[in-house]
């Protein structure tokens, strides 16, 4: 147990040491291209509540709509 327990501080004490050292891997591909595709994009209307329900209760304004939430 004890030499397991030493192992494993071992192993934290060397894991600290190369975090702290900063060791840094970067790979880099640059393309170039003529045309590229534009993402889809979706828009969405996060209201609770329709401009249709808020004139039916008489509010044209979307601010004033909220208390009807």
């Amino acid at each position: 147990m004890i030499i397991a327990t030493t192992r494993r501080l071992f192993q934290i004490q060397n894991r600290i040491r190369y975090f702290l050292s900063r060791p840094v891997s970067v790979n880099l591909r640059i393309q170039h291209v003529d045309q590229m595709r534009f993402p889809t994009v979706t828009v969405c209307n996060e209201n609770r509540i329709t401009y249709s329900a808020a004139a039916y209760h008489g509010e044209r304004d979307p601010q004033q709509a909220n208390k009807y939430m």
